[in-house]
Formats: structure tokens, C-alpha cells, sequence
């Protein structure tokens, strides 16, 4: 599955929604793994059938952490919509700031 979403993550997601894996949790996780990097707004449609726990919270955060480089407002839209989350912006934030 890593494989196959590192070159093309659209196909493979395809093919979890075609199949019963997309409600096997950690068929999905593998998915996450690799296309929070290659496509994380492929992936944030993905996070939220994992079930509300520290695994799902994860994902989002590595989803964020890709996406915020490239796209801020699409990462910041997509953090908005996971409560409890936004400390994830305050993090990067300080994490950007030199600290003398």
C-alpha cells in the first residue's frame, strides 16, 4: 500500500474506496502514512474514518505538518475542523521563531 500511494495516491485511494479495506483501520493508517507527504488534501479526506483516538490525532498532525508548507490556509481550514488540535499551529509557530 506505501508503495503503491507514493506513486499514485489517487489510484490507491481508488482502490481502498472500491474495496472493503477502506473500513479496516489500519489499511487506512498505511494509506496516511505515505500520503500525508505525497498528497495531504487526498489524505485529510481519509483521517477522518479512523475512529476518534491518539492514532487518528496522528494523522492529522503529520497531515498538517506537510500541508502547511506549501498550502497554509488549506492546512489551517483543515486543522480547524479537528478540535483540540489548533495547538498545532502554536507549536509550529514557535518551532519557526529563533529563540535567543
Amino acid at each position: 500500500m506505501n508503495k503503491w500511494t507514493r506513486t499514485d495516491p489517487a489510484k490507491a485511494a481508488k482502490w481502498l474506496d472500491d474495496s472493503n479495506s477502506r473500513d479496516n483501520v489500519k489499511v487506512v493508517e498505511h494509506f496516511l502514512e505515505t500520503a500525508a507527504w505525497r498528497d495531504p488534501a487526498l489524505a485529510s479526506k481519509w483521517v477522518d474514518r479512523l475512529p476518534d483516538r491518539r492514532d487518528k490525532r496522528y494523522h492529522v498532525k503529520q497531515i498538517y505538518q506537510h500541508w502547511v508548507s506549501h498550502d497554509k490556509q488549506r492546512a489551517d481550514e483543515f486543522l480547524s475542523r479537528h478540535k483540540g488540535m489548533d495547538y498545532l499551529r502554536k507549536d509550529l509557530e514557535k518551532l519557526k521563531k529563533p529563540s535567543f
